[in-house]
């Protein structure tokens, strides 16, 4: 094929035909940059394509993530309400010694911590195609990263809050009160806990304080997560579809 055009060429130029060789050269010129354009244009598709497919398959794993988290966060609305009912008993001066003895959760509601998480590889994955992308074009994944950013800081922030406030319920029993050292089934027997459980100003402040950590600000950061599931889920699915 090569030959035959330059067979073309040294015709043009052994006949005399300037003008002809000049059209003809501009002419082959001109189909090297339509083939130079098609084979960008091919590329830039191919690959739009695969990132239109690596963005599903994103939104796919954010969607299993926000489905399970929904699912797991609706099964513990009932231990927040169970929690609650504590924490409302204790500052409620309702709780007696025997509650204690038979409510081993009630004895220590203010020494345990359970942080709350959410599953981030779909989160994740999604920062790292944004950044891949130097901005976030298009709206769901603006959205769906201006929601997980503000309830995985929110929840690190309390969670850290609630670390700290047990470290030092647990600090100030070991440093105030004898019997610290004693198991569960030991200390609900002592006199002496559960005069401190039943009737001291300090076990209802800590309370307190672990009931505004755990119920008012963990169960609202709940409460919004699966408040902008529902919002989100949809048009997720919307796109996967």
């Amino acid at each position: 094929m090569l030959k035959f055009f330059r067979n073309i060429r040294y015709n043009f130029i052994k006949e005399g035909k300037f003008i002809n060789y000049i059209k003809y050269a501009v002419g082959e010129i001109f189909l090297v940059v339509i083939g130079i354009l098609i084979a960008v244009s091919i590329n830039n598709w191919n690959e739009n394509r695969k990132q239109q497919q690596l963005f599903l398959t994103i939104l796919k794993n954010i969607e299993d993530d926000m489905k399970s988290d929904t699912l797991i966060f609706y099964q513990t609305k009932d231990d927040f309400r169970k929690g609650d009912s504590i924490f409302k008993r204790i500052l409620d001066n309702k709780m007696t010694r025997e509650d204690y003895i038979n409510c081993e959760r009630c004895a220590n509601i203010i020494n345990a911590h359970a942080p709350l998480s959410f599953k981030s590889k779909g989160f994740e994955m999604l920062k790292g195609y944004v950044d891949n992308q130097n901005e976030a074009k298009d709206s769901l994944a603006s959205d769906i990263l201006m929601f997980y950013s503000q309830v995985t800081d929110l929840s690190q922030l309390i969670n850290e809050h609630i670390k700290n406030d047990v470290s030092g319920n647990l600090k100030y029993w070991k440093e105030n009160h004898d019997w610290f050292y004693l198991n569960h089934e030991e200390r609900i027997k002592n006199e002496d806990f559960l005069n401190y459980v039943v009737n001291s100003t300090d076990f209802k402040n800590r309370v307190a304080v672990q009931r505004i950590l755990v119920v008012k600000n963990l169960k609202s950061i709940l409460e919004t997560f699966n408040k902008n599931a529902k919002i989100l889920l949809p048009r997720i699915e919307a796109r996967l579809n």
